[in-house]
């Protein structure tokens, strides 16, 4: 049974006035990921479990990274799919996972020693913070740490997780244990403290000019927070950020745009005491416009007045990489220029495939949070970096590439004249398709 967006709204309205903020979200299957230390020393395979796989566990294998990879152990991870993130420090001493794959807020910490032994499982209860009215729900999960940083303290020994209201939990990693560094009065812990704030200034600082707008946005929340003087000039560019999103009743009187990396940045200002004027952080959109601009495989007199979905893909700019990795970055937009919402939407790279000189190129898609797309609405500049691409046979088939040592990645030189087009794969199940024209580039 499907629901009009217009009563799903309404609906949603309902389950809002009587929970704390819920909403939907979609998630990709877990996939075999593999997380590195800083400096690429140690890598750690973690493999979800799967029961098409025949796989009832979630595993993790470490190695160290040389001229071969040395298996330094493998063991069984507390979650039953995989985990949502995992941190592996240079000296490989303890891991960090956290929460659980389709279910934010489930082992939300998780801490591993010496042969991937258990040293301590953490739930919201034992973390102090459930039912924590600045934390925000959805349809799978419970959102403790968005807008948080997380980062090892001095030689391994602790980690650290800045939430963002400003509470601090800080773990010693050799017992597992919750440390109360702030109502310790003991000299020793000065040290650690230092270490804490100067690295929350250089991590804070370092997202503003990330290629993730969440990035962006925790940044400028914790930089404002804190009040990082020296991250005003960042904070100001970010004041002309356009990554948005839409709230409201699909085409009602409140449906509105809202720039959240740059409303972030505007309060992060105005806490610090910085003039801050003329700057859109929201804005009504046009109820009455629908789009009936037809690209190359629609004309005006098949758009028809009900239920027309067409989504438009468009290679706005290439060029290639500036780190001299022989990768190109594409700028693309997408636009709905149907006359209905368009289901599954996912603004990441790993939904494009490549079509480069008739050859398909793609990567890994771990999904993400999905979105409505309303008539009219365009996303973008996406950026597109094609050094993580590798060559696949099939495009519209195309669900996850086999990698293997020989598989040719994307591409090993981009100068000279080339055909490329884009695939976007869309929708509840991913596996809708749209396609760009077929783009001549050249690049020098």
């Amino acid at each position: 049974m499907k629901l009009c967006a217009r009563r799903l709204t309404v609906l949603l309205s309902l389950m809002l006035a009587l929970t704390p903020i819920a909403l939907a979200d979609m998630w990709a299957s877990a996939r075999q990921t593999d997380y590195l230390s800083p400096s690429g020393k140690y890598l750690l395979k973690v493999e979800p479990a799967s029961k098409r796989e025949k796989k009832e566990t979630c595993r993790a294998t470490l190695f160290r990274v040389g001229q071969d990879m040395e298996k330094v152990w493998s063991q069984n991870l507390e979650n039953k799919k995989a985990p949502v993130q995992v941190f592996v420090p240079d000296s490989a001493r303890f891991i960090v996972t956290m929460d659980e794959w389709h279910n934010v807020g489930k082992l939300p910490i998780v801490i591993y020693g010496k042969g991937g032994r258990l040293i301590k499982a953490y739930s919201l209860n034992t973390l102090e913070i459930s039912g924590n009215p600045n934390i925000e729900r959805s349809v799978s999960s419970i959102w403790w740490n968005k807008n948080s940083i997380s980062f090892f303290g001095p030689e391994d020994n602790t980690f650290f997780v800045r939430l963002k209201w400003g509470q601090w939990l800080v773990f010693d990693l050799a017992s597992g244990n919750i440390i109360k560094v702030d109502s310790n009065a003991e000299p020793k812990w000065s040290d650690l403290l230092r270490y804490r704030d100067n690295t929350l200034s250089q991590r804070a600082i370092s997202m503003l000019t990330s290629d993730s707008p969440k990035e962006r946005e925790t940044g400028a929340i914790v930089s404002g927070q804190e009040k990082f003087k020296n991250a005003i000039p960042q904070l100001r560019e970010l004041l002309k950020d356009n990554e948005a999103f839409i709230l409201g009743d699909l085409g009602g009187a409140d449906e509105k745009r809202v720039y959240y990396v740059r409303k972030a940045a505007k309060e992060a200002l105005v806490r610090m005491g910085e003039q801050v004027e003329n700057i859109v952080t929201e804005e009504p959109l046009n109820k009455n416009t629908i789009a009936n601009t037809p690209n190359a495989n629609t004309s005006t007199s098949n758009m028809k007045s009900e239920g027309v979905e067409r989504l438009s893909v468009r290679i706005i700019k290439v060029e290639p990489a500036s780190n001299g990795n022989k990768s190109l970055i594409l700028h693309v937009e997408l636009e709905n220029i149907g006359n209905t919402e368009i289901k599954g939407i996912i603004q990441s790279a790993s939904r494009f495939i490549i079509e480069l000189d008739g050859r398909y190129y793609a990567k890994e898609d771990y999904g993400g949070k999905s979105s409505y797309m309303p008539p009219t609405r365009k996303y973008g500049p996406i950026i597109v970096d094609t050094s993580g691409f590798i060559e696949t046979k099939e495009n519209s088939k195309f669900r996850q590439p086999i990698i293997t040592s020989d598989t040719p990645h994307l591409f090993p030189d981009v100068h000279g004249t080339h055909k490329i087009r884009l695939y976007y794969r869309y929708g509840e199940r991913g596996n809708t398709i749209e396609k760009s024209d077929l783009k001549s580039i050249d690049i020098p």
